[in-house]
């Protein structure tokens, strides 16, 4: 009841990024245990048609999606979010973490968020926006006006929760900084927080671009002191053409996570979609 309440006040005070938009037109009897997660930073989505058949190739029941974008130049104006969900035949929430200057018009503002994709409606979503932020990205009066990535905003989590029942999970789609270590472990702190918070018990997948370019056995250490478990077990992965490891799956029981791997052959981004089958343990009668 209490976050219910705290979900209302925050729609009243005001989001000037809006409150999560969302689509359950869809809707199957309920989630497959095990089912198959999706995570990828898609790049703002200007490959779109490549990013929708990597997605089709595994077929996911949840997709977790970072750097989607909503009527911004580069990506043609496109709703990315609600065109892959239709195209997917997914259900969508969808939560703006910047307003990308350069990308729109005061009158037609373009943005910048993440997207969960789910088979089944989602129970709830929510954006937790972040405190720990830098101003590496706002707009600075020693810049040039043709300055890229001017924004205004800051990192969020996207939180779904999907399903009733024993098989009810929680989903964090994360995005945390890339430009500021000590925010970054600041914001997953956030995170944690939130979890222990509203979620002290039960499933909860915490996944998405987490940027661990350094300290990545930091930050491995931190989620399995809260009692998170990589899906890659001991192994760290290359998830990104160029930097490394920096996208992740992170479950805690009772959800379990198998065959976790890293699909570096579908194109359309700079960083590589990862997959995981999740399931969820049930207590013996």
């Amino acid at each position: 009841m209490f976050r219910s309440v705290a979900l209302v006040l925050a729609v009243l005070v005001g989001d000037s990024f809006g409150p999560v938009r969302n689509s359950n037109a869809l809707s199957n009897a309920s989630l497959p245990n095990p089912l198959t997660l999706l995570i990828w930073n898609i790049d703002r989505g200007t490959e779109l048609h490549d990013i929708e058949q990597g997605i089709r190739k595994h077929h996911p029941d949840v997709c977790l999606l970072q750097e989607v974008d909503l009527n911004a130049k580069r990506s043609e104006g496109v709703d990315e979010a609600s065109s892959l969900a239709r195209d997917l035949k997914m259900n969508f929430a969808y939560g703006t973490a910047w307003q990308e200057l350069k990308q729109g018009s005061d009158k037609s503002p373009a943005w910048q968020g993440q997207a969960n994709l789910s088979r089944i409606p989602f129970k709830d979503s929510r954006v937790l926006r972040f405190e720990h932020q830098t101003d590496f990205w706002e707009p600075h009066w020693y810049l040039p006006a043709w300055a890229p990535q001017r924004r205004h905003g800051g990192r969020i989590a996207l939180v779904s929760e999907i399903g009733t029942g024993p098989n009810a999970l929680v989903f964090y789609n994360v995005h945390l900084e890339s430009r500021s270590l000590p925010n970054r472990f600041g914001q997953l702190q956030e995170v944690l927080d939130d979890v222990d918070r509203w979620y002290p018990h039960g499933p909860v997948i915490i996944g998405g671009d987490l940027n661990t370019m350094t300290s990545i056995d930091e930050f491995v250490d931190t989620l399995e002191k809260h009692n998170f478990h990589s899906c890659f077990g001991p192994r760290h992965e290359r998830t990104h053409r160029v930097v490394g490891d920096l996208d992740w799956i992170f479950v805690r029981a009772p959800a379990f996570c198998e065959a976790a791997a890293v699909d570096r052959d579908s194109p359309g981004s700079d960083h590589y979609l990862v997959t995981a089958n999740i399931t969820v343990q049930t207590a013996r009668k």
